[in-house]
């Protein structure tokens, strides 16, 4: 079966759905930036990113997430900023990690809450669209405010640059400063976000390198967070990008405010959507030779975007290779009872059954990263064409080898064809190593699957009462979740960007 229409946008009167190859013809361009943001990013002298730059920027992922989860938007109406959007990304190529904080760190204001159709990511919105959305940094400034009572936000600005740092300045429109003294000036607060450098920074070797920014960055825990560092007597503190960089690289031991009930229902903790910072590195560094690649041939090759449309057929294989692949647990069987061997063809043999398997061309590669992006939509095809939930699992070259060689295997002994051969990634192992797909773990649905689907009343627009302290539902544009979205809330709260932080 092949995979079924995506959507951005998870509202039924603005919802439009179309073929996965449209996104990955984006996926393209939003990889360009992706690779002309990271030289502008903070780096050490062996020109990785800092772990305060992957400390500060994570820490705004999970700010942002928040942000439109309280305010019942999804990504294509509220756009990530662009290092936001990059540690998103990253994060949901695991489809599993990010249910798993999605679903631990959800906010039941006004009981209800968002599923993972409401977290698809926006290729269109930020392939096509501007730097800084007015309604977006309008919101985002209010509800980032310190100013804003007991629902102070986290004062944080929205793009970490007024303009894209690799454009001449001279051809980006001036703005308004604004951005900046909006936020900071009616608490007198210095002034926490990043500046550019006037003069071309070099490395120890002499090597020039990109101008990039100083950070005086402060990390805000305010009362209202639902995992926060401290008790709640200290909150709202406010932790230096150092401190709060060693906590996330483990040199610092910290406890979240609610370590006892995460420990007490196995819940993963909403300041870890990785376990260190290492760890975000590290896919951070498996993606970047993926996005060199794809670029390059895309460049190189005219017929590959318009090739992707007919690899749709070939991804759809790819994964329906691992359909009556799983090992289940049966019934007991005595050991007294008769073994009655299967016959050597069969396709369910126990000698045909293989744990992983690689992609085997960048256009099937492509697609599947393209589809992750779209959780809701992945995890419901990917169960029904290959028996269970296909995860990712990465590898090194000589594994990749064997894989890339398992999969033309079973691609010949299931379908009876050749396996696709334009674009094989075997010729690009010593450049890009592409991640494996298995099955993921028997027990990674937490709870019911049309609840971490879909939702709970998963109206659009929250506003927050300060009469009430809670937020509130605005009315009509549910998003048909399973506990009966779509529904009129009878808060009858009006719709909206509300302003402030969060809320339980």
């Amino acid at each position: 079966m092949l995979p079924e229409p995506v959507h951005e946008s998870p509202w039924p009167r603005e919802k439009r759905l179309v073929s996965l190859h449209e996104p990955a013809v984006h996926h393209i361009k939003v990889a360009e930036t992706f690779l002309k943001l990271i030289p502008f990013l903070p780096s050490d002298e062996k020109g990785e990113v800092t772990d305060e730059a992957l400390a500060y920027s994570e820490w705004r992922y999970i700010s942002y997430l928040r942000f439109i989860d309280l305010h019942g938007v999804a990504p294509c109406d509220c756009p990530p900023p662009w290092d936001v959007a990059l540690i998103w990304y990253l994060h949901l190529l695991s489809p599993t990690r990010f249910q798993r904080h999605f679903w631990n760190s959800r906010s039941w204001a006004n009981n209800l809450f968002y599923g993972l159709e409401h977290r698809h990511f926006p290729f269109s919105v930020l392939a096509n669209g501007e730097w800084l959305p007015k309604t977006t940094v309008r919101a985002w400034d209010k509800w980032s405010s310190l100013s804003s009572g007991r629902r102070a936000g986290p004062n944080l600005t929205y793009q970490l640059w007024p303009s894209p740092p690799w454009e001449p300045a001279a051809d980006v429109p001036r703005r308004r400063s604004g951005i900046f003294s909006s936020i900071f000036s009616r608490d007198k607060a210095p002034q926490p976000g990043p500046r550019k450098l006037e003069k071309p920074v070099t490395s120890l070797n002499g090597a020039p390198r990109q101008p990039q920014l100083e950070f005086d960055r402060p990390i805000i825990m305010q009362d209202w967070n639902r995992c926060s560092l401290g008790t709640i007597n200290d909150l709202p503190a406010t932790w230096d990008i150092k401190s709060y960089t060693e906590f996330r690289t483990w040199r610092r031991f910290d406890r979240c405010r609610n370590q006892s009930q995460h420990e007490s229902f196995r819940q993963q903790c909403e300041l870890t959507p990785w376990p260190s910072i290492d760890d975000l590195r590290a896919d951070l560094n498996r993606q970047i030779p993926f996005w060199k690649l794809l670029t390059e041939v895309a460049n190189t090759q005219p017929l590959f975007v318009q090739g992707l449309e007919d690899a749709i057929e070939d991804y759809a294989s790819f994964i329906g290779l691992f359909h009556g692949n799983m090992v289940r647990r049966l019934q007991y069987i005595s050991k007294f009872d008769p073994k009655l061997p299967l016959p050597k063809s069969s396709k369910t043999a126990p000698g045909s059954r293989f744990i992983a398997l690689a992609p085997p061309t960048l256009e099937v590669d492509l697609l599947w990263h393209t589809h992750r992006m779209f959780p809701a939509k992945y995890w419901i095809w990917s169960s029904y064409q290959a028996g269970w939930l296909i995860e990712h699992q990465t590898m090194n070259n000589g594994a990749a080898a064997y894989a890339l060689s398992k999969t033309k295997q079973e691609w010949e002994r299931r379908l009876g064809t050749g396996c696709p051969m334009k674009n094989d990634l075997h010729q690009w192992l010593d450049r890009y190593v592409p991640d494996a797909a298995r099955y993921a773990r028997e027990d990674c649905e937490p709870g019911d699957l049309a609840l971490m689907m879909f939702g709970y009343h998963p109206f659009k627009g929250r506003k927050y009462n300060p009469y009430r302290d809670k937020w509130d539902s605005s009315g009509t544009t549910g998003g048909g979740g399973s506990g009966g979205g779509g529904a009129v809330s009878s808060d009858g709260g009006c719709g909206g960007d509300g302003g402030g932080g969060g809320g339980e």
